[in-house]
């Protein structure tokens, strides 16, 4: 491309300002759904685990990942991206548990997202002082600093990289007429759409790209790669749908009517469309952030339909006429669509959920600029040079501290209980950093803190009692912790509660209560931190059958003989050679 000769300065700048504002990520610890993902999921430590990218497993169960009781949590995503996932598991062999290279990643396809659309803009679309603009705003804006904050949130910036090279591709493609360029397009396509499903309409910004910039859809061989787009669109709806569900849209959606549900959708929209006018005050948490839902009687409602209505009357129109400004309003509608909870989800609202509509917007914010200077009045370029240099340090300053917020679980719940300190939320987050480091009192106190705020009293937050209970332990107050368990008895329905009674039950003495605690811990879930203590008690008082139903239930529930090999060598030690290998032979034959 000849922008990078014609437009050197522009480019290093864009480069070093992306560095300089996101580089501290690298600083940043796992924090959110990162601990999920890599420090409490064995499934991206071992290549051999890659095979389940094409798997029914692949699928993360909410279950799962919210009692977190599990350390084999599969991908840890509600949805078929294999993609990513890929690039998890390059990045775990690549740097193990340094969270450092993990952030690096993310801060490189940031860096590498400003350049493509710089770099694409002034090729093939804007002037270049459009196109940096558009850049600029892309790169500082903290809309998008939550996707490249937060290690768990890369579909984001993967969906734009493939998405930006694709639409490149095509480019080249009408230009050309390289059929090399146009197998490229489909295929960088097919990338895209598994890394995030926000690339599902990308073929019709193909199609807009003919009618309004080459004004010509007639040759055979065009029709050709689009039914090629065509059939990886229906892979993957065939993948999203029938294959690989994600239950927890069916879940969301019982018991919501079709008025609810677009009240939500409209109230969504108002609060997506203000947080790229006011970047000082965004939502940036709670993460699962439902909105108040505007009902259809209210002025609100009804002006954010009409000006929907309009401006889908306005796109309409300017296809028909070939408005090359319409063309980047489709770009945000169709990028927007995915997300706008037209498909149930747990977080209708979040920031990176803006990631690749955003790009639409700063390009009609370059182009406005642009105009502004080509009419040649001295005051209204001074206004816009300045209106935009205060606009990019007000975003520079809130994308600094966004960042910031993520720099680990306790920042994120001491900043959660700051904007929102009737969550309870923030202080069950910050209970469970404090009780990881040893602090028990302040878990205590947290933990106290996230019960009274629970919805229900009757049934608090199951993990404010589970931590609340285990602090009291590492405190040696037995009588609190047990009175916490009785006081709420849903607890013992998690695996988590029955083993806190279980070693209640054990550090009063009261052996086959303890066995019996632990057993059902194991039976609801099989996992090693519970299987082991039921094990030790049992060949410790020589309940031999106990100790054998415990690993007869590990391998019974596991499909991999690696998973089958970790666990014999888990509970080998326990065993005399001979009842371990009777319980051996049984377990195997």
């Amino acid at each position: 491309m000849r922008t990078s000769f014609l437009y050197p300065k522009k480019l290093i700048f864009l480069i070093l300002l992306t560095l300089i504002l996101h580089g501290r990520v690298i600083f940043n610890g796992f924090a959110g759904d990162d601990a999920i993902l890599f420090l409490n999921n064995n499934f991206y430590r071992s290549f051999s685990n890659i095979g389940m990218l094409f798997s029914r497993d692949y699928i993360t169960r909410p279950d799962i990942v919210f009692k977190n009781e599990s350390d084999n949590k599969g991908s840890g995503s509600v949805a078929y991206r294999p993609v990513l996932s890929l690039t998890y598991f390059l990045d775990t062999q690549c740097w193990g548990a340094v969270p450092w290279g993990y952030h690096f990643t993310n801060l490189l396809l940031h860096l590498l997202n400003t350049v493509l659309i710089f770099l694409l803009l002034s090729e093939f679309f804007l002037s270049g002082r459009a196109a940096f603009v558009a850049a600029l705003l892309f790169s500082v804006h903290p809309v998008q600093s939550e996707a490249v904050a937060a290690i768990g949130f890369r579909a984001d910036l993967l969906v734009v990289f493939f998405s930006l090279v694709s639409v490149g591709c095509w480019c080249l493609f009408r230009r050309h007429g390289t059929c090399v360029w146009a197998s490229g397009a489909v295929f960088v396509f097919f990338l895209a759409i598994f890394s995030k499903e926000a690339a599902f309409f990308l073929p019709l910004i193909f199609f807009l790209y003919d009618r309004v910039y080459v004004q010509s859809f007639q040759r055979r061989t065009e029709l050709v790669w689009f039914l090629m787009c065509g059939a990886v669109m229906a892979v993957y709806l065939y993948c999203y749908t029938v294959v690989f569900q994600n239950q927890t849209v069916l879940d969301i959606w019982g018991g919501w009517s079709l008025l609810k549900h677009a009240g939500l959708i409209t109230a969504a929209l108002g609060i997506n469309l203000k947080m790229f006018l006011f970047p000082t005050d965004l939502i940036s948490f709670p993460g699962l952030y439902l909105p108040s839902i505007l009902s259809p009687v209210t002025s609100e409602f009804w002006g954010l339909l009409f000006l929907m209505t309009g401006c889908l009357l306005w796109v309409a129109r300017g296809i028909i006429i070939r408005d090359r400004t319409v063309f980047w309003a489709c770009w945000f509608l169709l990028t927007y669509f995915p997300v706008s909870n037209l498909i149930p989800s747990w977080n209708p609202i979040a920031l990176r959920f803006m990631y690749m509509p955003g790009i639409a917007v700063w390009i009609l914010c370059g182009v406005l600029y642009d105009k502004a200077f080509q009419r040649n009045v001295p005051i209204l370029k001074v206004m816009a040079r300045w209106g935009m240099v205060l606009f990019v340090g007000l975003c520079a300053i809130a994308t600094l501290n966004n960042e910031f917020l993520w720099k680990d679980n306790m920042t994120i719940g001491r900043a959660w209980i700051a904007r929102y300190p009737k969550s309870y939320k923030g202080y069950e987050i910050c209970a469970e950093e404090a009780l990881k480091t040893g602090k028990n009192n302040d878990a205590i106190y947290y933990d106290e803190m996230a019960i009274a705020l629970s919805p229900s009293l009757n049934n608090p937050s199951s993990t404010a009692v589970i931590e609340i209970v285990s602090a009291y332990l590492a405190k040696n107050d037995i009588m609190s912790a047990e009175l916490y368990l009785d006081t709420y008895p849903a607890i013992d329905k998690y695996a988590a509660g029955m083993f806190l009674r279980g070693h209640i039950y054990e550090l009063k003495g009261d052996v086959a209560a303890a066995i019996k605690a632990y057993a059902s811990a194991v039976q609801i879930s099989p996992t090693p931190e519970y299987g082991e203590d039921l094990i030790r008690l049992s060949l410790k008082f020589s309940d031999y059958a106990a100790a054998r139903w415990a690993l007869e239930q590990e391998l019974s529930r596991s499909d991999s003989p690696e998973r089958k090999k970790l666990w014999q060598n888990t509970y080998g030690f326990y065993f005399n050679e001979y009842i371990y290998d009777d319980i051996q032979e049984v377990c195997w034959h």
